[in-house]
């Protein structure tokens, strides 16, 4: 599209060409010369008004505003505005603007992680003694209270060794009161004895054998009493492993397995520790949060301070959880600390083993970086 500064060049160009005085040809030879004349002094005139635009476009940024200032009419134009506030030192400054970080972000920096829920109240019940299953008594999700009997097994030798007690306890009780009685005789007889050898009657030596007598069986009525206790403690060790047959719940809370079946045999505690437990049992009122965060938050991190969580499961329910301990040590080989956090008010369905994200704002933000590995700006 042709633009008025052009539009006026042509003009300018077309006068420069037609300006020159044309004589009527008076003879063929004089006519040809001054039409070469001419055509060569239009051609000059040419040549030097390209070589002048040539030499403005060379010199000057901005094509139209030179050619204003060659024909010394004012540039308006915005573009010429623009070219002549713009110098070589406010190029330089817009570099050097560009090249400034950011101020830091006045927000708090946050700290995020993931973790699971536990149960930290959660006990795995083995049996103490070597039985069969004779009943299993409760299943998963049942709701328990302490002391209330899971699981019941059978063991002839254990019921066979309360027996044999019973009978050593009501043995040992039948020698306890022969002695007893035996010492009680001798002791009358010793004393018989040293009134008789006061009147003269029994001899020193008679009396020496009676006070032998009592004695010995006063000792005899120590030992029987000896055996009677230890069959007490044996009787008593006897009924203990035959009560331990039956497996009770230790707290209050809810079943969350059960690996038992009736008339399988199990083994006795050692043996139980290798292939596993019977009945695992979690108090759910108790639920805590473990969580891993990055090292680098951990100087903004404290006891009792609050952020937010949410469940997996429950993604659309976020709660509030306070920090209840920060472990000791870092984990090196992921450069991450973990955290305890009792959550307030979780939602109704909360169980163990649920993923959860936790959220927490800084007491000490960084400013010197707004975004790290776990760490973000709200």
């Amino acid at each position: 599209m042709i633009t008025e500064q052009e539009r006026k060049i042509a003009q300018t160009l077309r006068a420069l060409s037609d300006n020159a005085p044309v004589d009527p040809p008076t003879h063929k030879t004089q006519s040809s010369a001054r039409q070469f004349f001419f055509s060569k002094r239009s051609l000059l005139i040419t040549a030097g008004a390209i070589l002048i635009i040539a030499s403005v476009a060379l010199l000057k940024t901005d094509l139209p505003a030179a050619f204003y200032e060659m024909l010394g009419a004012p540039d308006k134009t915005p573009l010429a505005q623009a070219a002549q506030q713009t110098t070589p030192k406010s190029i330089e400054e817009s570099k050097v603007n560009a090249l400034k970080p950011m101020p830091p972000a006045t927000s708090p920096a946050q700290v995020t992680g993931s973790g699971y829920v536990i149960a930290p109240d959660k006990v795995t019940l083995f049996a103490q003694y070597a039985g069969r299953i004779t009943a299993v008594l409760v299943k998963p999700g049942d709701q328990v209270t302490a002391g209330q009997a899971l699981i019941t097994l059978d063991d002839l030798e254990l019921r066979l060794a309360v027996q044999q007690a019973k009978a050593s306890r009501k043995a040992a009780i039948l020698a306890l009161q022969a002695a007893r009685i035996a010492s009680s005789d001798k002791d009358a007889t010793f004393k018989r004895a040293i009134g008789l050898n006061e009147r003269g009657i029994v001899s020193d030596t008679d009396l020496q054998q009676a006070k032998v007598a009592a004695l010995e069986t006063a000792n005899r009525v120590e030992q029987a009493r000896v055996a009677a206790d230890k069959s007490a403690l044996d009787l008593q060790d006897a009924e203990a492993k035959l009560a331990n047959l039956t497996i009770r719940a230790p707290i209050s809370g809810t079943v969350l397995q059960v690996t038992a079946k009736k008339g399988d045999r199990v083994p006795d505690f050692a043996d139980a520790l290798r292939s596993g437990g019977l009945v695992t049992i979690a108090r759910f009122d108790q639920l805590v949060i473990d969580a891993d965060v990055a090292e680098k938050a951990v100087g903004g991190l404290a006891s009792g301070q609050v952020g937010e969580a949410t469940l997996d499961a429950f993604a659309d329910q976020p709660f509030d959880v306070a920090i209840q301990r920060i472990a000791p040590e870092v984990n090196s080989a992921k450069g991450t600390v973990s955290l305890r956090l009792v959550p307030k008010d979780p939602p109704a369905g909360i169980r163990p083993g649920m993923a959860a994200r936790i959220r927490i704002t800084l007491t000490k933000p960084d400013p010197s970086s707004n975004q790290q590995q776990g760490i973000q700006q709200p």
